[in-house]
C-alpha cells in the first residue's frame, strides 16, 4: 500500500499489529510471521525489506533521503517495527508475568492464535499437486522435529549470539516457524530473549535517570555486547531472510505456502496449554540449572483437558481470545489490501 494513502489510524493499527507480531515472535511454538501473513500486510513487509539494498544505501549516501524513504517503504517499516520493540519491552514484560501466575491462559491465548492462522492459511493453498503435498510433509515433519527437539546447553559465545539472532529473526519472516523457540532449542531464550532484554530496559532507565554509572558494571557491559551482536546477527537475518523468502514465494508460492501450512501444524504442540514440564536432574537427583540458575527443562508430557474442572474453561476462554484477535486483524488488513 502507497504511504500516502495510510491515515494515521492506519499507522496506529500498524503499530498495534507490530506489538502482536513482536509479543507472538518471543513465546516459543508462535511465530510473528504469521500474524503479518494472516493480517495481510505480510508481501508489504517482505518487499519493504527486499528494498533494504546496496540502492537504498546509494541513495542515502547521495543525499537522496525522500526517494530512499519512499523506495524501501521505509515509514511503513518504522511503524511496525517499532512496535514489536514495544512489545519486547512492555508487553513482554507483561508476557512473564503472565506465564509465571497464568501460564495456561497464556499459552491458551497463541494456541487460538496458531489455529486461527492455519484456518486462514490452508485456504491460501489454492492448488493441491505433488509439490504442494510435499510442502506440507516437509513443514510438518520439520515442526515436529523443532518442537520435541531436546534444548542444549547455553552457550554465550558472540559468534553462536551472532547465529541466534539470524535464526531468531526467521519468525518474523517465515510464517508458522518460531524464531525463539529455536533459540530455546539452541539453548539462549533465557540469555537473549528474557535476561538480556531485562538489562537491557534497566540500562535505559539508569541512563533516563542520568546515572551513566551504569556503563562502568562489567555484567552490563557484558550484556551490552551480547544484545549487539544479537541485534546486528537479526538485521543480517531479517535482510537474507526476506530476500530469500521474496524470491521463494514469488517462484514457488503455492508450494511454499503449503510448507507454511506445515509448519504451524507441526509446531501445534509447542503451545498446548495441557502439559506437564519435567526438569533435568543429575545422579543426585537435584535439578540441572543453566549458567543462570534456571531449570533445564528435560521433556514435556502432553494431556488432554479436564472438562470437570473450572480452571478448564478459563483456558479455553484464552483460546477464543486469541481466535478473535486474530480474526480482527485478518478482516482489517484484508479491508485495506481490497
Amino acid at each position: 500500500m502507497d504511504n500516502n494513502s495510510r491515515s494515521f489510524r492506519d499507522y496506529i493499527l500498524l503499530f498495534i499489529k507490530g506489538v502482536t507480531m513482536g509479543a507472538a515472535n518471543k513465546v516459543p511454538g508462535v511465530s510473528g510471521g504469521i500474524v503479518a501473513f494472516v493480517a495481510g500486510f505480510y508481501p508489504e513487509m517482505i518487499h519493504s525489506l527486499q528494498r533494504l539494498d546496496f540502492k537504498f544505501l546509494r541513495l542515502l549516501i547521495s543525499g537522496q533521503t525522500s526517494v530512499a524513504w519512499q523506495y524501501a517503504n521505509v515509514k511503513f517499516l518504522i511503524y511496525l517495527f517499532l512496535g514489536s520493540l514495544f512489545s519486547y519491552f512492555g508487553i513482554s514484560q507483561l508476557l512473564d508475568l503472565g506465564f509465571t501466575y497464568y501460564e495456561k491462559e497464556v499459552w491458551g491465548l497463541f494456541l487460538g492464535l496458531i489455529l486461527t492462522s492455519l484456518y486462514y492459511v490452508i485456504w491460501e493453498v489454492r492448488v493441491w499437486n505433488y509439490n504442494t503435498i510435499l510442502g506440507v510433509i516437509f513443514g510438518i515433519g520439520t515442526g515436529l522435529l523443532i518442537t520435541f527437539a531436546t534444548p542444549q546447553s547455553q552457550n554465550d559465545g558472540l559468534w553462536m549470539v551472532f547465529l541466534c539472532g539470524m535464526i531468531g529473526i526467521t519468525g518474523m519472516t517465515m510464517p508458522g516457524l518460531s524464531g525463539s523457540y529455536l533459540i530455546l532449542v539452541l539453548g539462549n531464550y533465557n540469555l537473549l530473549l528474557v535476561d538480556s532484554v531485562n538489562h537491557l530496559f534497566d540500562i535505559l532507565i539508569n541512563l533516563a535517570q542520568f546515572n551513566f554509572s551504569i556503563l562502568s558494571d562489567p555484567i552490563k557491559i557484558n550484556f551490552m555486547t551480547i544484545i549487539g551482536v544479537f541485534g546486528v546477527g537479526s538485521v543480517v537475518g531479517l535482510i537474507f531472510f526476506s530476500n530469500l523468502l521474496g524470491y521463494v514465494l514469488k517462484k514457488f508460492q503455492q508450494t511454499t505456502t503449503a510448507t507454511i501450512v506445515g509448519f504451524i501444524a507441526g509446531t501445534f504442540f509447542s503451545s498446548w496449554p495441557w502439559k506437564y514440564t519435567y526438569y533435568k536432574v543429575d545422579e543426585l537427583g537435584q535439578i540441572v540449572t543453566s549458567n543462570i540458575g534456571d531449570p533445564v527443562v528435560g521433556k514435556y508430557v502432553y494431556y488432554a483437558p479436564n472438562l470437570r474442572e473450572l480452571s478448564t474453561y478459563s483456558v479455553l476462554g484464552s483460546i477464543l481470545l486469541g481466535v478473535f484477535i486474530l480474526i480482527f486483524l485478518q478482516r482489517y488488513g484484508k479491508k485495506k489490501v481490497k
